[in-house]
């Protein structure tokens, strides 16, 4: 999302190789994972005012470490490596301090931030650098954004600083505001519903003249399943127009599976990236893009989680298989990610994270599949 989407329409042999190495749910896999999560871990910048966040990559010039950090504790928690969790608290330190002058979080940071407080419920350990002897420094920041936005001396309220949002690109703000729902339900912010309100607000301007419209939708799936939030009763759109005409809430499931590539497709597994399934907003490949693919897993893993099993768990679980084989193709033998699948396009560090995060979702998710049957 970082970046605009400008890539070739060729698929290079390196690609297939790569595809025929990786075996789904193998060693393969996670050795293919830790390349990423070393990449990240060593790109990191390590002195200097910058200390904790990561260089920018391509010709955007953006940065996000919001990601990158949520990665990172994800793949400490898969792997147990402590190089990965003192990378992440770095990160962690550094969006503190940058917030703090700031005054401001993106949804990516809160989510971040959150992650980073699942790791370390009680506060930092006592051999941490920093704010040592602190609380819950990285819950207490969430907690404190949510209530700053409603101090007198800053907006007077959850719904006067949304309307900022209202002036930007749809698709970019409806990711933003995905992350915002999840931490805002998972600290019990008493604006929870005017977060969640304003993402259906935004993921119904959000169409094919958008520019991510299935990142879009996948995020926004992702978050309302998260929080139980996928009502039949609420349509997205209660004008109906265009692409959302007659859809609820629960609909988006369905709307995000029928968004996966077929076998015969050009990125087989990947997903579209319009809903018209044409080319992309800059005149690339009609789909393939890795952020699309990664927010799809999420999407459907978080679905799939809440669903008993039968045949329509089974469609989920089909589409988690493909999809997940398909975006391992984003990553090249160094463990670099790729804007898309096709390992063409920008490599920025914020697509190493939201891989880490996705994939870590998907063997959660797989691992507690298998628990479960052994259990029967």
């Amino acid at each position: 999302m970082c970046c605009p989407r400008q890539v070739a329409r060729s698929v290079p042999l390196c690609v297939v190789i790569l595809a025929a190495q990786v075996s789904w749910g193998g060693s393969p896999v996670e050795d293919l994972l830790r390349k990423v999560a070393d990449r990240l871990e060593q790109g990191q910048v390590q002195e200097g005012p910058a200390r904790g966040s990561w260089p920018s990559v391509g010709p955007s010039g953006e940065t996000y470490s919001g990601p990158a950090i949520t990665g990172m504790v994800c793949a400490y928690k898969w792997f147990g490596d402590i190089r990965y969790d003192a990378c992440a608290w770095r990160g962690g330190y550094y969006l503190i301090e940058t917030t703090d002058i700031q005054g401001n979080v993106l949804g990516d940071e809160a989510y971040a931030f959150l992650q980073l407080s699942d790791v370390y419920p009680d506060g930092p350990p006592p051999d941490s650098p920093g704010k040592v002897g602190w609380p819950n420094i990285w819950y207490d920041a969430v907690t404190h954004f949510y209530v700053s936005v409603r101090d007198p001396n800053y907006e007077g309220s959850t719904a006067k600083y949304l309307e900022y949002f209202d002036d930007y690109e749809p698709s970019v703000i409806t990711v933003d505001l995905a992350h915002h729902v999840v931490a805002s339900y998972s600290v019990k912010d008493v604006d929870r519903t005017v977060w969640r309100d304003a993402l259906v607000r935004h993921l119904a301007r959000v169409d094919d003249d958008a520019e991510f419209p299935i990142l879009a939708l996948a995020a926004a799936t992702w978050a309302l399943s998260e929080i139980g939030g996928l009502d039949p009763n609420t349509l997205v759109s209660p004008e109906g127009a265009g692409v959302w005409d007659g859809v609820t809430l629960a609909d988006l499931p369905s709307l995000l599976l029928s968004q996966v590539m077929p076998e015969d497709g050009a990125y087989p597994g990947s997903l579209f990236c319009r809903f018209d399934h044409g080319l992309d907003e800059f005149g690339g490949p009609e789909g393939g893009y890795t952020e699309d693919a990664v927010f799809g897993l999420l999407g459907l893993v978080s679905v799939a989680s809440r669903l008993e099993p039968g045949a329509v768990r089974d469609d989920f679980d089909r589409a988690i298989e493909v999809v997940f084989d398909a975006v391992l193709q984003a990553v090249d033998e160094d463990g670099v990610v790729y804007q898309h699948v096709t390992q063409q396009g920008d490599s920025p560090f914020v697509y190493a994270g939201e891989l880490l995060q996705a994939s870590w979702s998907v063997k959660q998710y797989q691992d507690a599949k298998l628990a479960m049957e052994q259990q029967q």
